[in-house]
């Protein structure tokens, strides 16, 4: 039987953090998607999720779970644009 567990993780988006639970399964899109805002949302695909706790930090698969792309509780995430723009 399987139990989907919860991360606590920090994200920052525009350089503030905030804490924020999410379940080890949910797809880095869709957590993407959830911290944009709504008028951002449809452009999801020009974003990219960064885990900064791993050394060297590693841009997230979209295609892949939090879970599968190493993620832990505890992590610091940092949603930035691809192109350069906003965050870190």
């Amino acid at each position: 039987m399987h139990t989907d567990h919860k991360f606590s993780v920090t994200v920052l988006v525009d350089g503030l953090p905030s804490e924020r639970t999410f379940a080890s399964s949910e797809p880095v899109r869709a957590v993407i998607v959830e911290l944009l805002s709504p008028h951002d949302r449809a452009n999801a695909d020009k974003y990219r999720l960064t885990d900064s706790t791993q050394q060297p930090p590693k841009e997230l698969d979209p295609n892949l779970s939090l879970a599968q792309n190493g993620v832990q509780d505890g992590h610091v995430l940092s949603l930035t644009k691809k192109d350069g723009g906003g965050g870190q």
